[in-house]
């Protein structure tokens, strides 16, 4: 019966030790074509603060070691690109792959036009009208 207790205590230790191991996630940031964003930055954020956090290669992977299991918000930016966050769960004890897919940023500019030029209308020089029909000479003599 001592023997039976030593065991099960072993067995419950050894399951508490993997259920702690810290794990690694990793994966690609790539664009919506597919191909890798070198550079991106990804961090997990555990009650709004970064618990661990990244940068991708030049082939668009990241890695992130020694992450432990719980409740995160995975987040990646990158320039040109709409930030992206998701919750997250991590548990289990070995390398989770997680690739993100980034979505293009949309850019607003806006433009104001301001016309300054104004139009005058001078009844006292009809050189100065716009759209008018000066009738000058032998034409002001046909009416």
């Amino acid at each position: 019966m001592k023997m039976l207790g030593v065991y099960l205590f072993a067995v419950a230790s050894v399951s508490t030790a993997v259920a702690q191991t810290p794990l690694t996630l990793q994966g690609i940031v790539a664009d919506p074509s597919g191909a890798s964003i070198p550079g991106a930055a990804v961090a997990l954020l555990s009650g709004g603060t970064v618990a661990r956090n990244a940068e991708s290669d030049a082939n668009g992977k990241y890695t992130i070691t020694a992450v432990k299991p719980g409740k995160y918000i995975l987040k990646a930016t990158s320039t040109g690109f709409a930030n992206y966050e998701r919750p997250v769960e991590i548990r289990g004890d070995r390398t989770i792959n997680f690739d993100i897919p980034m979505k293009l940023a949309i850019e607003t500019q806006q433009i104001t036009v301001s016309d300054t030029t104004e139009l005058l209308l001078d009844a006292s020089d009809p050189g100065k009208n716009v759209g008018s029909l000066v009738l000058k000479g032998e034409d002001l003599q046909m009416l």
